[in-house]
């Protein structure tokens, strides 16, 4: 949404990179993801249900592309991203559309899908599974910080 409003208003400051994990980018909530997983541990679509009308500001307070990313018109002028998901995730799929849709703009999109955990894994910090994607996030941040 940041990168969105920014490119949209002409921002002075523009955002080098998106770095995405597990992210809600598909308000509309009808993904195959959000389909399977209604009962899932730490977040499902169950609690996206109840939670998205409470977060959504409306059409009339907010734009459709600011409230739903993947409904955007348009992607083009986006910065990169790194977008991650886990597979037990109701918006795993969100995340794997989002960066279908930036690469189909030319923009860079690093997909990382976490096998075998759901959204809140790295909740349990020492886990190696949790040590290796912190790894992955902070290779990607200083490639894209250049350090």
């Amino acid at each position: 949404t940041c990168c969105l409003m920014a490119r949209d208003r002409g921002a002075a400051v523009r955002p080098l990179f998106q770095l995405l994990v597990y992210p809600w980018l598909d308000g509309r909530g009808n993904s195959e993801s959000c389909r399977r997983f209604t009962d899932t541990p730490m977040w499902n679509s169950t609690l996206s249900k109840k939670v998205g009308p409470l977060i959504d500001p409306g059409p009339a307070d907010m734009p459709l592309a600011y409230r739903s990313p993947v409904e955007a018109e348009s992607h083009a002028g986006l910065p990169p991203a790194y977008i991650e998901v886990a597979e037990f995730d109701c918006l795993h799929d969100d995340g794997v559309l989002y960066a279908a849709l930036l690469e189909k703009e030319g923009i860079e999109a690093v997909l990382e899908e976490v096998p075998g955990a759901m959204l809140g894994f790295d909740t349990v910090f020492k886990a190696p599974t949790t040590q290796r994607m912190i790894r992955e996030r902070v290779g990607y941040l200083r490639r894209m910080f250049g350090v």
